[in-house]
C-alpha cells in the first residue's frame, strides 16, 4: 500500500515539474515579463541577456520586460 502512494506522488511530482518547465518555456524571451523591480538594482529581472527592467512612472520602481519592446 506505501508504495502504490509512493508512485502516486512521484507522478504527481514529476507531471506538476514538467508543467512549471513548460510554462518557463512559453514565457517568451523574458521570464520574469511583468514583475515589479527596481532600475537601481542590477540583476533583479534574472541573468537573462534580453530581460531588463523597465522604469515605470513610479520612482525606483519598474517592470521586467524584454529590451526590445
Amino acid at each position: 500500500m506505501t508504495y502504490v502512494k509512493l508512485v502516486t506522488l512521484a507522478v504527481f511530482m514529476l507531471t506538476t515539474f514538467l508543467i512549471v518547465q513548460t510554462k518557463n518555456v512559453e514565457a517568451g524571451k523574458c521570464p520574469s515579463a511583468g514583475m515589479v523591480c527596481s532600475p537601481f538594482n542590477p540583476n533583479q529581472c534574472g541573468n537573462v541577456i534580453q530581460c531588463r527592467c523597465i522604469p515605470g512612472f513610479v520612482i525606483e520602481a519598474g517592470i521586467c520586460g524584454d529590451n526590445f519592446t
